[in-house]
């Protein structure tokens, strides 16, 4: 019989969903990150029981104070829940005493308008206390899975207080540098000047990794920082910088962890420390944030099995500026990065291995955030992890209105076959199919072709339909008719991955040729 506690703080997703900006939104996330990092750090520098998460990577400093694990690049990595054991030590007082202490500290952080009495209103904070006993595990629970289910059911019934004209912590969020922002200096360092990338600098990071236009690229940015009322991309229009109009698009990707619960039923069923299972997600969440920095997106939370990141459609290549990739080759290196991890650990001790689902939503750059999010999250909990789980969900709105969407399969051997047809044709700006894949994209928006195209992949004519629809000369010049084969055998493979279904297979092949066709375009159209 041990006795836990457990904590869950919000209001996150509220807090979220107020804010209007891309640094307003990662300070927002940051912010209950950073809290539950101090709970952390307060709790083992008093000696507390800490049952998770893991804590054997924090270290201490020259002053012999615990310093909970952070990131690199700003990234949030603390989920918005904490679980101790009992003791003399850890008790229900002194974990109120901590939380006393840390409104104290947000009061006390300098320029800030908050007052004590509108924190400790505005948030929610549940400390539990439960015994379980031998009888309460049977079945395979967990002490884990009994903690969530109160806690699940504390945050049912959070209040969330709306008695303010103004919100001094959104006022918080919104600032630009780290002079007037603690969760900037925190995140960042005292050496930065600033706080998180805007949408225009997100979507146009390629110029910030190109010797000849890096210098005069981070001057404009400089400038739009001093002054709302500059729009960076207007200022590159300017400026004459080689625009494509993917550098006028972002994306928001959401991604989650698929049968946890499972995973998490197996450790207990195993006697697994449930600590090794914690430490693979801290390793996957810093590997997670390296990679989405390195393809040139912005991590706004890696906490757990999710993420949360702002990222541009194609971004040139860190490693090799002659070359640039997509938004899918990201998707592909992260779930590398969660099966180094997270699937490793799994397998290793021979348990039910997760998956990641990931929802994503493209847009352009005067989007409103809030629904470019909501989408994003939408494709994710309503698409990605329908059924059998384990897909990308993606929607793409142009600027006209106009949309396209695929929901990929990601242990289908097309989704494999997409992704390097993907980097294949929109590896470098040189390497174009234009005229023949706006003539691919207007044929397949016409229904008696669309009839004709999957009646031909049924019998195994779809060589002959495509010579027979594509029968110009220039369909036929070396590098073109290369690109028909691939789509020809690309097509009949979605066709059949999907069990035939004719809708799915359109829809996904459509919104592939789509999105190589925009990464290439110098119109957007």
């Amino acid at each position: 019989m041990t006795t836990y506690l457990a904590i869950t703080i919000g209001p996150i997703y509220k807090t979220l969903a107020e804010a209007k900006r891309t640094r307003a939104v990662w300070a927002a996330s940051y912010f209950f990150s950073w809290f539950v990092r101090r709970i952390l750090e307060e709790a083992m520098d008093t000696e507390m029981q800490v049952f998770l998460p893991d804590i054997s990577q924090i270290t201490k400093d020259e002053s012999d104070k615990h310093q909970g694990l952070k990131g690199k690049n700003g990234a949030g990595l603390y989920a918005d829940r904490l679980y101790f054991i009992k003791d003399k030590n850890t008790t229900k007082e002194k974990l109120n005493t901590i939380i006393d202490k840390l409104f104290d500290e947000i009061v006390t952080k300098r320029n800030s308008s908050i007052s004590k009495e509108f924190i400790g209103n505005y948030m929610n904070v549940h400390i539990i206390e439960k015994t379980i006993s031998d009888d309460d595990l049977k079945d395979d629970k967990s002490p884990l899975e009994i903690l969530n289910q109160i806690l699940d059911n504390k945050e049912l019934h959070q209040n969330y207080n709306s008695d303010f004209e103004i919100n001094p912590l959104q006022q918080l969020f919104s600032r630009n540098t780290n002079a007037d922002n603690f969760l900037s200096e925190d995140a960042f360092g005292q050496q930065s000047d600033r706080i998180f990338k805007s949408v225009s600098e997100i979507a146009t990071e390629s110029f910030n990794r190109q010797e000849d236009t890096k210098s005069k690229y981070a001057k404009l940015v400089n400038e739009s920082l001093k002054d709302d009322k500059i729009e960076l991309l207007d200022s590159l229009i300017k400026e004459n910088f080689p625009l494509m109009p993917h550098h006028k698009y972002f994306a928001v990707i959401y991604a989650d962890g698929d049968n946890i619960g499972r995973l998490l039923k197996d450790i207990n069923k195993n006697n697994l420390e449930i600590k090794q299972f914690s430490k693979s997600l801290i390793d996957f969440g810093l590997k997670a944030e390296e990679t989405i920095a390195d393809y040139g997106g912005s991590a706004i939370y890696l906490g757990g099995e999710d993420i949360l990141a702002f990222v541009p459609i194609v971004c040139i290549d860190k490693k090799n500026t002659a070359t640039q990739q997509t938004l899918f080759k990201l998707i592909e290196k992260l779930d590398k990065d969660f099966e180094d991890t997270v699937q490793k650990f799994a397998d290793d001790n021979k348990l039910s291995v997760p998956t990641l689902s990931f929802g994503v939503m493209a847009a352009y750059y005067k989007h409103p955030l809030k629904e470019v999010m909501n989408t994003a999250h939408h494709l994710l909990e309503a698409k990605a992890k329908e059924s059998n789980k384990n897909k990308i969900a993606f929607m793409f709105q142009k600027h006209s209105g106009q949309q396209f969407e695929c929901i990929l399969e990601k242990q289908k051997e097309s989704t494999r076959q997409i992704y390097a047809l993907i980097e294949k044709y929109c590896n470098t700006p040189n390497d174009r199919t234009d005229e023949l894949l706006s003539s691919i994209i207007q044929k397949f928006r016409d229904n008696v072709f669309t009839e004709l195209f999957i009646e031909s992949i049924k019998a195994e004519t779809l060589e002959d339909f495509f010579k027979n629809t594509f029968n110009e000369k220039t369909h036929t010049s070396s590098g073109k008719a290369t690109f028909l084969g691939e789509v020809k055998t690309i097509s009949e493979k979605i066709y059949n991955d999907y069990n035939c279904d004719k809708q799915l297979a359109i829809k996904n092949i459509f919104a592939v040729l789509r999105f190589i066709h925009f990464v290439n375009s110098k119109k957007d159209n």
